[in-house]
C-alpha cells in the first residue's frame, strides 16, 4: 500500500513537472507591432433588430478608456481598432490588444483571474446582474485556435444571439490576446463573431507559433 502511494505520488509530481514545462515554456520575443493584424476582412454586412446594417471597415483610432489591471500590469501592451467609415460615432468597432509580460506564470495569473467577465464584472450587465449571466457564454462556439495555450470566450452586454459586446481572450506563453467586437444596437450573434476572431487570431497565432 505504501508503495503504491509513492508511486501515485511520483506520477502526480511529473505530471505537475510536465504540465509546468509545457504551460511555462516562453514564445520568442517578437515586436507587439507585428501582431497586428493588418488587412483583416470582417463581415461587412449582417441583419439586426433594425434591419440589415453595412459596413465599411477602417482603422479607427485606437485607445481603452478604461483600462483593467491585466492592461496596467503589462510590461507592453499595443492595440488595432477597426470601425466603420460610414458612422461618426465609430460604431460598430472592432479591437485587437496585444499584452507581453515579462514572465509566462505572470500571464497564466492574468489569464485566469482576470478574464474578461472578472476584469470588467462592474461596467458591463452581462457580468453584474445576476440574472444576465445566462446570457455570458455560447454553447455553440466551434472557432478553436491551433496556437494557443488558452482561449476564452464572452458577452459582455445582450443576448447570445444579439450580442452587443464580445470578447475572445486567448495566452500564447507570455502574450495574452483580447478581441473585442462592440456594437450598441447592432450585437451580433456567436457566429459572426468566429468569422471576426477568425481574421485576426490565426495572424497573430503563426507569429508566436512555437
Amino acid at each position: 500500500m505504501m508503495v503504491r502511494r509513492i508511486n501515485v505520488i511520483s506520477l502526480l509530481v511529473l505530471f505537475t513537472i510536465v504540465f509546468l514545462i509545457t504551460a511555462c515554456s516562453p514564445h520568442p520575443p517578437i515586436p507587439l507591432e507585428s501582431l497586428l493584424a493588418e488587412s483583416p476582412q470582417f463581415p461587412a454586412t449582417w441583419e439586426t433588430d433594425r434591419g440589415p446594417i453595412s459596413v465599411d471597415w477602417q482603422v479607427g483610432r485606437y485607445f481603452f478608456s478604461q483600462e483593467p489591471r491585466y492592461a496596467l500590469n503589462a510590461t507592453q501592451n499595443l492595440g488595432r481598432t477597426w470601425t466603420d467609415r460610414g458612422d461618426p460615432t465609430g460604431n460598430p468597432e472592432v479591437s485587437e490588444h496585444i499584452f507581453y509580460y515579462d514572465n509566462v506564470l505572470t500571464a497564466i495569473c492574468y489569464f485566469f483571474l482576470l478574464r474578461p467577465e472578472i476584469a470588467w464584472r462592474r461596467q458591463w450587465p452581462n457580468f453584474y446582474f445576476s440574472d444576465l449571466h445566462k446570457y455570458r457564454y455560447p454553447s455553440d462556439w466551434h472557432y478553436r485556435s491551433r496556437y494557443a495555450d488558452g482561449e476564452h470566450v464572452v458577452c459582455g452586454m445582450g443576448t447570445l444571439e444579439r450580442c452587443q459586446l464580445w470578447f475572445y481572450w486567448a495566452r500564447y506563453g507570455q502574450y495574452l490576446l483580447e478581441i473585442r467586437f462592440l456594437a450598441p444596437n447592432q450585437g451580433i450573434g456567436p457566429h459572426l463573431f468566429e468569422q471576426i476572431v477568425a481574421q485576426v487570431e490565426p495572424y497573430v497565432g503563426e507569429r508566436l507559433g512555437r
